[in-house]
């Protein structure tokens, strides 16, 4: 992991970094990053068993951000929170 300077380089690499599209005040839907894709279906696949299962922090994240973002977005939000805690785990050296 040290080929990455921070968790946001990570996560930008993967594809599951938050877009910041907008023009004059404008925000502008457009499709998700290009990433890895194994690293990307792999994430997916770990944020769905994440949030379906009961009583989690990942769980409780995607409810209070599926209300507000939609169901998809709050599912790439979950992927991010993953991987992102994935590199802190593997760079500090803990469980």
């Amino acid at each position: 992991m040290t080929r990455f300077a921070s968790a946001k380089h990570v996560a930008s690499w993967a594809g599951v970094c938050p877009g910041k599209h907008e023009s004059t005040d404008r925000t502008k839907n457009t499709k998700g990053r290009p990433g890895n894709p194994h690293l990307k279906g792999a994430l997916g696949l770990a944020a769905f068993g994440a949030v379906s299962t009961n009583k989690t922090y990942l769980q409780a994240r995607y409810k209070r951000l599926s209300a507000r973002r939609g169901l998809l977005k709050a599912l790439v939000a979950i992927e991010h929170s993953i991987i992102t805690t994935i590199r802190h785990m593997l760079t500090d050296n803990v469980p």
